[in-house]
């Protein structure tokens, strides 16, 4: 079971930074009248003559309506104070998450949106959880369709996330990454720089990328593609393609783990 974490803007960068949430058509803002069901107990019993201020009450009901996002894999009911329904939300939690993180303009993390889907299920509902500064503010069950809708949130890059182990394995790839990187990397560039994407994707046979990295201030993407090393995926490589149109303009391979180059920066480069 993995926990979503924001472990090194610099790996979200081409490690991916393992992060993780995700979000439908309806907005990610936190459930502040969620009550704890402790205080209203202790207010009942306990009669205080003290005059509580309103403004401390609501303070602490947002509070109570967050919760570390260790706290939620430790016991997953604590979602039923979002959805208000009785599911088995640790089912959900066991897969790998597609996610969508909003970066601001110095690349920190402002919110993160991870989906959760149950493998092999004919049922579309997915668990969305979003994140804030490592807690879960909000939480619903819905329909996933495999997109999410960011144009009400607020970034500067966006950043979509998905399972590393659907990816392509190095022993299926026809390019060799670990020995001849800069001969690979020439073909590749010389064989689709120009040409549509689909044609990389006939030959990665994966459809999805690891990670793409979209801005407000351009149309084109950098769409980046796992090639999973035998050695694990420390020793990986990734294909990085900026997309204009389902248009392949520029193509470079890099390391997955220590990366030569920032995506957010050649993206920025490109528009």
């Amino acid at each position: 079971m993995k926990i979503s974490k924001n472990i090194m803007v610099a790996g979200l960068i081409g490690a991916m930074t393992l992060i993780t949430v995700a979000c439908s058509t309806d907005t990610g803002k936190k459930v502040d009248n969620v009550k704890n069901p402790t205080s209203v107990e202790t207010s009942k019993t306990v009669k205080s003559k003290v005059k509580t201020d309103k403004s401390d009450e609501t303070k602490a009901n947002v509070e109570n309506s967050e919760y570390a996002v260790e706290k939620i894999f430790e016991k997953p009911e604590l979602l039923k104070k979002f959805t208000n329904k009785n599911v088995d939300y640790a089912t959900y939690l066991k897969s790998e998450p597609f996610k969508a993180m909003f970066l601001d303009k110095d690349n920190k993390l402002l919110q993160e949106i991870d989906v959760y889907t149950v493998p092999n299920d004919k049922d579309s509902t997915a668990l969305y959880l979003y994140l804030k500064e490592d807690k879960v503010v909000n939480a619903k069950l819905d329909e996933f369709n495999g997109s999410i809708n960011t144009q009400e949130y607020d970034y500067d890059t966006l950043i979509y996330s998905t399972d590393m182990k659907e990816q392509t394995k190095y022993k299926d790839f026809q390019y060799d990454l670990d020995n001849k990187k800069d001969e690979a990397e020439k073909e590749l560039k010389a064989k689709f720089e120009g040409k549509s994407l689909d044609e990389l994707k006939k030959i990665l046979k994966v459809y999805v990328p690891y990670q793409k990295y979209s801005r407000k201030d351009t149309d084109k993407t950098l769409d980046v593609y796992l090639i999973v090393s035998k050695e694990g995926y420390t020793a990986s490589s990734t294909v990085n393609v900026i997309v204009k149109d389902n248009k392949i303009e520029k193509l470079y391979v890099d390391d997955s783990y220590r990366p030569s180059k920032n995506p957010i920066d050649v993206l920025k480069a490109a528009k």
